[in-house]
């Protein structure tokens, strides 16, 4: 079965998200190891993006003006502050939109 761009990204997020390794990622999906961290990063990307945690710079005049800096939070980091607030691994799962398995690993780190 040849499966799309698409649900190949899906799958390896899914494996990921599971806590495979890329050996297990690549032989499952089908893909070189190299293959995988792309992936992982521009779904990381669209999620900060949903999120609203995207950089945003402006500048004015050759001045950066901090208020109008929005700093970039890894999601791991976002987790590790819920964490620190006493919040649960599902809570975080739902706070940041990720699948549990994910927040639980971060929990463990």
């Amino acid at each position: 079965m040849v499966l799309t761009r698409q649900e190949k990204e899906k799958l390896i997020l899914d494996l990921y998200n599971q806590g495979k390794t890329y050996k297990q990622i690549a032989e499952t999906a089908r893909v070189s190891p190299r293959d995988i961290k792309p992936v992982l990063e521009k779904a990381e990307k669209e999620r900060e993006k949903e999120l609203g945690i995207n950089t945003q710079e402006e500048d004015n005049g050759g001045t950066a003006n901090q208020n109008q800096t929005q700093k970039k939070i890894s999601i791991s980091s976002q987790a590790y502050r819920l964490f620190s607030e006493g919040k649960t691994p599902l809570d975080v799962a739902i706070e940041l939109n990720i699948k549990e398995p994910e927040a639980t690993k971060y929990y463990r780190q």
